[in-house]
């Protein structure tokens, strides 16, 4: 029987070598225990689950209770025989049936291919790894004629056996003519295996043809860029056995998909006639037997993974030292609150901490184990518990939601982050209770700590147990938490959080964000904040970031009216949907449209005044003709009247205009600034913002609230991100008139930055710019010189996302677009390099200047770079 191809090894299945004349002396701990139900599972319509843990013993009977506690019992099988390990690279007869060894060192974990052992193993699922030390694993058959356990007992380990020989069975001895191809979600651990469960059980159950999995899986590639792939293939063979043997995904698809998010109608290979399935299966979760099951089929360890993951756990137990007991925090956090009306709490620490049994607080000697995506989760846990036992896997983190959506290789080392998974499923079984909130993951670990329970009870407590889990008001808890801790800290330094009040405004500190509004201040007090959009796209996103600053610290009774013009990209259902954070809490779109109405009538706007804003606001209070979009034909007779009411409203209004503070005053327009004269005059009710707002001194030291407003809708990026060894140009045509301030470069301009700052020979370039600007003479050069891939993206909010999250970005001079772009990806990524070029350094077109960027000075003829890494500081630049 032949092995899957695609596992990066092939090969024949046996033959040479084998056991000869070996003795051994070992002992086997055979562990019985049940793995049950929780009442929150009940949902699912199962009330037994299984209770087998990956190379376990069998499992028998136990019992349950109705405290959420999970009871095992303990069945000490002890058998032994005198025999000699084999040595590495041993090749296994088939006919082999009683238990043997084989030595193994941690050179093992580093030979990523399939070995003899592994080649065997492959062909005979009902033999199960039961002991590993440092230098030796064993293993044993289970139901082989000849072996101790045959005939099969009924046992859970012999249904465990059995489901690994039928599939089996339907993965290696059915035909290849017809497959069961299924899409990799690439999503998350949980999610993952939930479709390769399902999958498999189909093709087992109902198609009777083998099951083939896609590829890329994102934790055998980066997702972003399928980089850093841990074997050529990218798929579950990386790291675990191979699971059928139809072959690789060239002879399957014709081809081996190099992209996330394949469809299954691209595989469009002659080999093989692909079914899909069209139904949901039930009882495919890790909690029902047959789900978990499949799982375990799925995941059988190569040696190299195997190997890892016993040398991981071993350092961090030699590193933590032996203890008593231990209780499991499992802290998800980061992407949680990107999922609109399905986001989730980031609960505190403290959450979880009071549900651990006191008895195990009082233990001086137990230890609390911290599972957290969020590198700020572990800093809060010492910050405000210091007299707790922590101990967590020293492991680059995320902080937050900075890692975006989906984004589970923080290490960008795809490898690391299984063997990590792999080896906390394991770690987390010498402990005896399980804190957590609602996520797929901790059925994972709960499942793994259950089934290898033995005798010690397990209990599992949940932070968000008859709460509310999903709501889309969560869509704000990091900033909610961000605050609380802040004032946590503030009792604790026995000092409170200072605010600056007047008679009827609120102002508070840039560091005390109120941007959830899930309270309504009484509409007495407050104002109306005017924000007139300028220009196209990133100006709109500048101009929304400085208003939802501004709203954010004045409060919930200011409202916010965003007027668009005929240009503006905001606010439009398409940007309602990109940016789902970017518009203030109380606003004329999806705010309280009958408290602005009654706060803008106290101010003392008349129904002619009303036109002057965009018909959205209005047309659900019935104020205007509904037929119509705008009253005005002309955006700027709709402006006119604007200014002409605000006139009338004299000194209850306060104007900030673009070309009064940036042509006339030269003054840059900060919140600060702006805030403080509202504190000087509390008696301004309507603020009128008509400016841009393009400078990086505002934004700088608050880019982390700035890139969660901006944050983009995964759905609204269809292009696949640049990859980090692509070196990202993006190209800009500006209007004939605009030359003297914005002159477009030559090619020698972009060759001597990537000359100079690339290190590779032959760079990925990707060129975004607009349709129309393919085919231009800068374009075809960069085509030209680099070889360079020209990506338009399939909207402007798609292109940006390109640019956001590329790692080396050379702007257009002036391009506010592209600048933007720059600013978000360095937030996402501290080592993202941006080299911005400019031919003056006196008042260059609308310029950010940010310390972090690499300025450089070109050449009069733009075709050059005349000095390279110009300091920021000799930047003159013109405040937009």
């Amino acid at each position: 029987m032949a092995t899957e191809r695609s596992g990066g090894g092939g090969g024949g299945g046996g033959g040479g070598g084998g056991l000869r004349n070996h003795h051994l002396m070992f002992i086997i701990l055979l562990v019985t225990g049940l793995l049950s139900m929780l009442p929150f599972f009940l949902l699912h319509g199962q009330l037994e689950i299984l209770p087998v843990y990956d190379d376990a013993p069998s499992l028998k009977e136990g019992n349950i209770n109705n405290k959420n506690v999970m009871t095992a019992t303990n069945n000490a099988n002890r058998w032994s025989s005198t025999t000699t390990a084999l040595p590495p690279g041993t090749v296994i007869r088939d006919d082999i049936s009683s238990p043997f060894c084989q030595r193994w060192s941690s050179v093992d974990a580093a030979n990523r291919t399939l070995q003899p052992f592994d080649e065997w193993h492959t062909h005979h699922p009902n033999w199960i790894i039961i002991n590993e030390t440092e230098d030796m694993f064993c293993i044993e058959p289970y139901c082989e004629e000849g072996s101790n356990s045959y005939p099969c007992p009924n046992d859970r380990r012999s249904n465990l056996v059995n489901d690994f020989w039928k599939y089996y069975n339907n993965q290696f001895r059915s035909s290849c003519d017809k497959v069961h191809y299924r899409s990799m979600w690439s999503s998350g651990w949980s999610a993952d295996f939930l479709n390769v469960q399902e999958g498999l059980i189909d093709a087992t159950n109902n198609f009777h043809v083998p099951l083939v999995m896609a590829a890329p899986w994102h934790y055998a590639a980066v997702k972003k860029d399928y980089s850093h792939r841990t074997c050529s293939q990218a798929d579950l063979t990386c790291y675990f056995l191979p699971y059928h043997s139809c072959g690789s995904l060239d002879d399957i698809c014709g081809f081996t998909p190099r992209e996330f998010g394949v469809a299954i109608e691209e595989c469009t290979g002659t080999k093989v006639e692909r079914i899909t399935t069209e139904k949901i299966l039930g009882q495919v979760e890790i909690w029902h037997e047959r789900g978990y099951y499949a799982y375990q089929f799925m995941t059988r360890k190569q040696l190299w993974l195997r190997r890892a993951v016993f040398d991981f756990k071993r350092k961090f137990r030699m590193k933590h030292g032996p203890e008593s007991d231990c209780s499991v925090l499992h802290v998800r956090r980061a992407d949680i609150i990107f999922h609109e009306q399905h986001a989730r709490k980031y609960h505190p620490i403290a959450d979880y901490v009071k549900l651990i049994p006191k008895e195990k607080l009082n233990d001086p000697n137990h230890t609390i184990f911290l599972l957290t995506d969020d590198a700020n989760a572990v800093n809060e846990a010492h910050e405000f518990y210091p007299n707790l036992r922590w101990k967590y896997i020293d492991r680059p983190r995320h902080s937050g939601s900075r890692g975006g959506w989906e984004n589970q290789t923080p290490s960008l080392n795809p490898a690391l982050e299984l063997i990590v998974l792999m080896a906390t499923f394991e770690l987390a079984q010498d402990c005896s209770s399980f804190v957590h909130g609602h996520s797929g993951l901790s059925d994972y670990i709960w499942t793994h700590m259950a089934a290898n329970a033995g005798d010690k009870r397990v209990t599992r407590l949940r932070v968000d147990d008859r709460k509310e889990v999903f709501n889309e008001k969560y869509l704000h808890s990091e900033e909610e938490l961000a605050k609380l801790l802040d004032e946590k800290r503030a009792i604790k330094e026995g000092t409170k959080p200072t605010k600056i009040e007047t008679v009827k405004t609120a102002v508070t500190s840039s560091t005390d964000l109120d941007d959830s509004c899930t309270h309504q201040s009484d509409s007495s007090g407050g104002g109306v904040i005017i924000v007139n959009l300028l220009g196209l796209l990133a100006n709109n996103l500048f101009e929304v970031a400085f208003a939802k600053m501004l709203a954010s610290q004045l409060g919930c009774s200011w409202h916010v009216v965003y007027r668009s013009s005929w240009n503006t990209a905001f606010p439009t259902s398409q940007t309602d949907r990109c940016f789902p954070n970017a518009l203030a809490p109380n606003n004329n779109r999806s705010g309280d449209k009958t408290q602005l109405l009654k706060l803008i009538q106290q101010i003392g706007v008349n129904q002619d005044v009303h036109r002057i804003f965009d018909a959205v606001t209005f047309n659900d209070l019935e104020l205007e003709d509904s037929e119509h979009n705008n009253i005005f034909s002309d955006q700027s007779d709709a402006n006119d009247v604007k200014v002409e009411w605000i006139k009338t409203v004299g000194q209850n209004a306060l104007v900030i205009d673009h070309e009064e503070y940036h042509n006339e005053r030269e003054e840059v327009i900060e919140p600060s600034n702006v805030l403080s004269i509202l504190n000087d005059k509390p008696q301004v009710r309507v603020l009128d913002l008509n400016a841009f707002f393009i400078n990086y001194r505002w934004m700088d030291g608050r880019m982390d609230h700035i890139s969660q407003w901006l944050h983009i809708d995964p759905s609204c990026c269809t292009t696949p991100p640049p990859g980090n060894d692509a070196i990202v140009i993006h190209i800009r045509d500006f209007l004939p008139d605009d030359e003297d301030k914005n002159k477009n470069l030559q090619v020698g301009v972009y060759r001597d930055i990537i000359q100079q700052y690339s290190q590779s020979d032959q760079p990925k370039v990707i060129v975004v710019c607009q349709p129309r600007s393919v085919e231009s003479g800068i374009v075809k050069s960069l085509v030209q010189e680099f070889n360079a891939v020209v990506q338009t993206g399939s909207d402007n909010i798609d292109a940006f996302c390109v640019l956001s999250n590329a790692h080396f970005i050379i702007p257009t001079t002036s391009s506010t677009y592209s600048q933007l772009a720059a600013l978000l990806a360095q937030q996402k990524n501290d080592n993202v390099q941006v080299h911005y070029p400019t031919h003056t350094l006196d008042r260059p077109g609308v310029t950010l200047n940010v310390p972090t960027w690499k300025y450089h000075l070109t050449t009069s003829g733009n075709d050059r770079i005349d000095e390279f890494d110009v300091s920021h500081e000799r930047l003159d630049i013109f405040h937009a």
